[in-house]
This record gives structure tokens, sequence and C-alpha cells, in this order.
């Protein structure tokens, strides 16, 4: 969030039982303030990240794009997953959730999708697909 860490900056989290159940109990207790907007963490680990990997995937989740400089935004992660040679440093992919009002058969009624939720998927859908990503949006 804003390019904040769960961890120590530049390490990785560690896959084992023990490390799942950290990362779970910071995400309970992260009370960063968020300006809902994801180039800030995008940034951090494409700086962090970016020239220590052959093969490298970043993974963004959300539910809202506060800004609406769409164009710009998607244009200024481009540039900084894209090295002096062309090649792209990281896949970026995008998980958006979206809030839905339901219908009385209890399906997701998409145009009825709220404006934060729309917003980042607008985003995500872009920057995922300039930088060789996937978006997915879940429903509630």
């Amino acid at each position: 969030d804003n390019g904040n860490y769960l961890k120590n900056r530049g390490q990785w989290i560690s896959d084992s039982p023990n490390s799942r159940r950290y990362a779970l109990a910071q995400t309970d207790i992260w009370r960063a303030s968020s300006n809902s907007n994801p180039y800030e963490g995008i940034a951090e680990a494409l700086k962090t990240y970016g020239g220590r990997q052959s093969k490298l995937a970043i993974y963004v989740f959300g539910d809202d794009f506060s800004s609406r400089s769409y164009d710009d935004t998607a244009a200024r992660i481009a540039a900084l997953n894209t090295t002096r040679s062309g090649k792209t440093l990281a896949r970026i992919h995008g998980v958006g959730f979206l809030d839905t009002q339901r219908s009385n058969e209890r399906r997701a009624n998409y145009s009825q999708v709220t404006g934060g939720g729309y917003t980042f998927a607008l985003l995500m859908r872009a920057v995922a697909l300039e930088n060789g990503g996937t978006y997915l949006s879940i429903a509630d």
C-alpha cells in the first residue's frame, strides 16, 4: 500500500506456515492510510526487484483508484517497467474486488459496480494488458 512493506524492504517473505500466518496477521492490523492509487506500490516493486530477477510477476490487489488519470498512470507504469533496451522487467497482474448489487436471482448485476471498483478495473485492465499480465475481477 503506497509502496509500504509488510516486512523489510528488499526481502522476500519465505513460503512457510509461520510466514503465511505472519502475513495474514499483518494484514489484519494493517492501518496504512491509502490514497487508492496502486502506482506507488508498483513503482516500489519495480525499483526494488526489477533488476534482480530474470522472471518477475507483480500482483496488485485492490478495490479503488482515486485518480482519473488512467492513461498517464498506465504510461508511467509502462515506462518504469521497460529497460533502455526495451525489455519488460515484470508481468503485472491485477485482482479487483468489485462491490455489486444483487438481483432477485442472486446473480451479480455488473451495471451496478460501485465507482471505486470500476475505476480500479479500468486502470488495472490497461496496466495488465500493456505489461503482459492478466486482470481478474471478483464480485461479492
